[in-house]
């Protein structure tokens, strides 16, 4: 009896939890942005010179700053694939400067942190996702297959080696630390990530540390200061905006890996490498939507749903990795359920 009056109790405890997690915020707002300017290089020396890594020579550009003996410009500028938020003591000193770091640079704006990790563990989700290699305790793995020397050809032969990545990634010393953050929250929602080209400032900031905590990379992405416009209302549910991204890649259009134009049969030998008859990939969408701020066609934020797709990998025609690509967001309305970035 006292374990059945537990489990209701763990069961409404879920149940309340769910809701609260649903729970829409009381007021949403459509609002006008005003970006802060981009920071010339002269000032990102003067807020970040303290905190990279000492005895390196330091290349300062407009909104961006790395040491080129130990990496170059580039690298953590993309969302992981898994946004992973690591805690420990480690990760909260790094946090306590590169927040130091944004609240300078931006004064009112909160960022959201969406991933702290090993920088090491970054590039090989990374690669695992747009290169289908992955590293398991030392050893490289292509599509789940052990790299052999015979594997290791018939992808070079392919035009798929990867090999400047994975020495790269083998070469990252692996106390080094990745931060992400996205724009902090407005009207209590996170902003939604969007990468066209005249929004690049909603991409993300990133910071690489070293393993005593000092900067070795840093890219802000930009930030901005909202104004609301007018009120407006969360009127169109998610289980209709995640209908109509279904609907938006329902997964039926699949796409042979033969059509990458390979010369000869270096795609039959790969099959052959892999124990295959066939490689394919499909666009589906995920069965999620997430209540964000996100930029409308009037150049303004407002309440939407985040939506996300992405390519899964198929080996004779059974899925193998979830995230060969992607994944990448689009927004509806929460307001009317339109599109917003067609």
């Amino acid at each position: 009896m006292l374990k059945k009056i537990i489990l209701c109790v763990l069961c409404l405890l879920t149940i309340f939890s769910a809701c609260a997690a649903e729970e829409l915020p009381s007021r949403v707002y459509e609002c006008k942005i005003h970006m802060y300017p981009d920071l010339p290089e002269n000032t990102m020396k003067a807020l970040l010179s303290e905190y990279m890594v000492p005895g390196c020579e330091v290349t300062y550009e407009e909104n961006m700053a790395w040491c080129g003996s130990l990496t170059i410009s580039g690298y953590g500028w993309y969302r992981s694939a898994e946004a992973v938020t690591e805690d420990s003591e480690r990760i909260r000193k790094c946090r306590e400067i590169a927040e130091k770091v944004l609240h300078t640079a931006y004064p009112e704006s909160e960022p959201e942190l969406i991933t702290a990790m090993p920088y090491q563990d970054y590039e090989v989700k990374c690669t695992e996702r747009s290169e289908c290699f992955d590293l398991k305790d030392g050893r490289w793995y292509y599509m789940g297959r052990p790299l052999t020397q015979e594997l290791e050809g018939a992808l070079t032969a392919a035009r798929l080696n990867g090999a400047r990545e994975r020495e790269r990634i083998e070469q990252i010393d692996p106390d080094w630390t990745v931060l992400q953050y996205h724009p902090g929250p407005v009207c209590g929602l996170p902003v939604g990530l969007w990468l066209e080209q005249e929004y690049t400032d909603f991409c993300l900031t990133s910071f690489i540390f070293d393993a005593e905590n000092h900067i070795v990379s840093v890219n802000l992405g930009g930030s901005f200061t909202a104004e609301p416009v007018r009120e407006t209302a969360v009127k169109f549910p998610a289980e209709e905006a995640i209908r109509l991204a279904a609907e938006k890649n329902d997964g039926t259009e699949i796409y042979d890996w033969r059509t990458r134009g390979w010369e000869g049969n270096a795609y039959d030998v790969l099959l052959k490498e892999l124990g295959c008859a066939s490689i394919r990939i499909r666009m589906v969408s995920d069965e999620a939507a997430r209540l964000v701020i996100a930029v409308n066609k009037k150049g303004r934020l407002q309440p939407a749903w985040e939506c996300s797709e992405h390519y899964e990998l198929l080996m004779d025609d059974e899925v193998i990795q979830e995230y060969h690509q992607g994944p990448w967001y689009f927004y509806i309305s929460a307001e009317d359920g339109s599109l917003l970035n067609p």
